[in-house]
């Protein structure tokens, strides 16, 4: 039987204009938004379903894609852009600046985290 192990961390954000310190990091993820959307589902979605994706690379498994999967997520419930492409500066940012590079550099990492935001995206718009 295969397990999948997720583990969440507290992911630092970098400032924001008049933001209060403890507004620059993301919830533990083992909490959803407002039980819409619960990350934990949300990671095992994308394990089962990450060589769909058309940024797939087979040369990287799950567990190198994964990390992009969790920011993506964890930004877009702890941030509310209306499009990726408004928060998509930021989101490189903290990739690249936490270590996070270290899995993927950004341009393979970029597919995956969008795509984690944009469903997550999706379905907070679609449920409020």
């Amino acid at each position: 039987m295969n397990v999948l192990h997720v583990t969440w961390n507290v992911v630092p954000l970098p400032p924001l204009p008049s933001q209060p310190e403890s507004a620059r990091q993301l919830p533990p993820l083992d909490a959803s938004s407002d039980g819409i959307v619960d990350p934990l589902d949300e990671e095992l979605y994308w394990a089962r379903y990450f060589r769909s994706e058309p940024d797939y690379d087979p040369l990287f498994s799950f567990q190198e894609y994964a990390p992009a999967y969790r920011l993506g997520i964890a930004h877009r419930l702890a941030r509310d852009y209306h499009a990726w492409d408004d928060c998509e500066d930021e989101v490189r940012w903290i990739w690249e600046h936490h270590q996070c590079s270290a899995y993927l550099p950004w341009e393979y990492a970029r597919g995956p985290a969008r795509a984690a935001w944009t469903r997550v995206h999706n379905a907070l718009t679609w449920r409020h």
